[in-house]
């Protein structure tokens, strides 16, 4: 008989602990760890891979690379696959999907516990785990990333993935006896109806179109958040972050909205988060720095949509984290909203 893979319980358990505007969960070094999602369903950061120690004191057997060169440490320990996938909006996710879920449903079904790294362990590594949820559990988007954010609190998908998320919904709720078919007959509809190449403009996957929904929903979000404060129940810290890795992409793939209207409402909202009070213990507010990252990428795009000339300021300086940050000229694509 396979062993039966860990709980959630032990060395693996992620704190429940308000998020920091850089990621981390106060009180949990979550990207320095492996945090189990789901029992037998490990999450965590290139660091954590390096520790032989600690994984196979978590008993786990198989491990999945989410970057394209980051090494397998310990071949000789575990079995190892790889998604080649870059931390960029418009790579393509899906297409390297079927193949990642083959090899951790193939080790889950044998009572084996899974790894899922990347570099930091917020979007790559994340996406993978999400999207392993949504097809094991049938599960949607927002649920599965809920569930995985409860045990990691510093995952987030890029807007691009989260997008491609959306549409594996869609792909997975369209299949043949969703859910009920056997495991390689889902998998193989899957490989088929996943789309193939550049997700350019004009794609399977609206990318664009996804990202300025997004786009007005967070804006309309953030301007409730400032009139009437966090929803009830609601950590106030995690729906800041939420926002603040938002913005941060926009300004990291530098994603030109449709029209300078959508960047006088972003001025707008980022002078009613500059006049809301600081914290009575000091140090940089959630909303300072999510108003940070509103004004540094309205300076990086607002020359590509209105005449030149700041619409919030100069001096913007990030604080933001280097997380997952595409090398080599993804900057320089602009995916434009429309």
């Amino acid at each position: 008989m396979a062993p039966r893979p860990p709980g959630c319980r032990g060395p693996g358990a992620a704190a429940e602990g308000p998020a920091s505007p850089n990621g981390d969960a106060d009180g949990a070094p979550a990207d320095t760890e492996a945090n189990c999602v789901a029992p037998g369903l490990f999450l965590g950061s290139a660091a954590a891979a390096e520790d032989l120690g600690a994984m196979q004191k978590r008993g786990i057997s198989h491990v999945l690379i989410c970057h394209p060169s980051a090494p397998e440490r310990h071949a000789h320990h575990f079995a190892y696959a790889r998604v080649p996938l870059v931390d960029h909006f418009e790579a393509n996710l899906l297409e390297l999907l079927p193949e990642a879920l083959r090899f951790l449903c193939a080790a889950r079904a044998e009572g084996r516990s899974v790894f899922v790294f990347c570099l930091r362990g917020v979007s790559r590594s994340a996406s993978c785990v999400i999207a392993l949820l949504m097809f094991e559990r049938g599960l949607g988007f927002d649920e599965a990333w809920r569930l995985t954010a409860r045990r990691r609190p510093s995952v987030y998908p890029n807007v691009g993935f989260q997008q491609q998320l959306r549409h594996l919904q869609v792909l997975l709720e369209s299949a043949p006896a969703a859910g009920a078919a056997p495991l390689q007959e889902r998998l193989h509809h899957l490989a088929a109806a996943v789309p193939r190449g550049q997700l350019a403009p004009g794609a399977a996957v609206d990318l664009c179109g996804g990202v300025c929904e997004a786009l007005d929903v967070t804006l309309g979000e953030l301007q409730r958040l400032v009139a009437e404060g966090p929803p009830a129940g609601q950590d106030p810290r995690r729906t800041w972050l939420r926002h603040w890795w938002f913005f941060d992409n926009l300004r990291r793939f530098q994603i030109v909205p449709a029209d300078a209207a959508t960047l006088h409402r972003a001025q707008l909202l980022a002078d009613e988060l500059g006049r809301l009070a600081a914290p009575s213990g000091g140090g940089a507010s959630p909303h300072a720095r999510v108003r940070e990252e509103i004004v540094g990428w309205v300076a990086a795009v607002q020359p590509l949509v209105a005449p030149a000339g700041s619409l919030v300021g100069t001096g913007y300086c990030s604080s933001g984290s280097d997380e997952e940050r595409p090398t080599g000229g993804g900057a320089s694509k602009r995916p434009r909203l429309s």
